[in-house]
């Protein structure tokens, strides 16, 4: 529980906030068996982390040589990623910096973590599949995810706030988890491309019958 709340005093007033105005971060953890839980934070807090990473460091490593191949990884992956972030056109010696601090990051991260530690991101930094994507497209700030990410919140939060999971209201409607996802993705898409004030003032839906009304007349005749 020490450890905890040692943890916690770090990051809600060095890293999130300050003694004046503390943040109100709480650690995942399980004082019964003594394990840390996994702890998701959004981006903007995860940069802030890693700029003060060596007191976590601290707290949490007690092995000295642990420890010192923690910091001196820290210190090249932040230094990669400060070039990753930049807006300008990447070089080509640029690009091969980049992958070289990757490369002396992910080798004391691997003695440190070994497969457990090669995650989906560990692979495609390691890998050099980014750095394949610097050279072809020369800039990954115009391809940025943090929207996707954002939108991919709206859409946990509409799943489960705004849909009955599957349930039927009638009983003769059709129970699907997916039918009220899709009718709400419609809907964005119809607003995105402008047609939502159309459709609230029903001239979309005048058009449509028209449009069929003379279907069917040229049909009869």
């Amino acid at each position: 529980m020490a450890y905890a709340e040692s943890i916690e005093r770090i990051l809600n007033t060095v890293i999130l906030g300050d003694e004046d105005g503390p943040a109100q971060w709480a650690l995942l953890y399980n004082a019964e068996n003594k394990t840390v839980g996994v702890n998701c934070l959004d981006n903007h807090r995860i940069r802030k982390l890693l700029e003060h990473y060596e007191l976590l460091i601290n707290a949490s490593v007690f092995d000295s040589d642990r420890a010192m191949k923690y910091w001196a990884s820290m210190q090249d992956y932040r230094t990669a990623v400060v070039i990753l972030q930049e807006k300008k056109e990447f070089t080509d010696e640029k690009v091969k910096d980049f992958q070289r601090l990757i490369n002396f990051w992910f080798q004391l991260w691997n003695e440190l973590w070994s497969i457990e530690g090669c995650t989906n991101y560990a692979h495609m930094l390691s890998s050099g599949h980014i750095a394949e994507f610097m050279f072809k497209w020369r800039n990954l700030y115009r391809f940025s995810q943090q929207g996707w990410e954002k939108f991919n919140h709206v859409f946990s939060t509409f799943y489960f706030r705004r849909i009955n999971h599957g349930g039927k209201r009638y009983v003769q409607s059709v129970k699907s988890k997916l039918l009220p996802i899709a009718r709400w993705l419609q809907c964005c898409l119809l607003w995105m491309i402008g047609y939502g004030n159309q459709i609230a003032s029903g001239a979309v839906i005048n058009d449509m019958n028209d449009q069929r009304m003379q279907e069917e007349s040229s049909n009869e005749e």
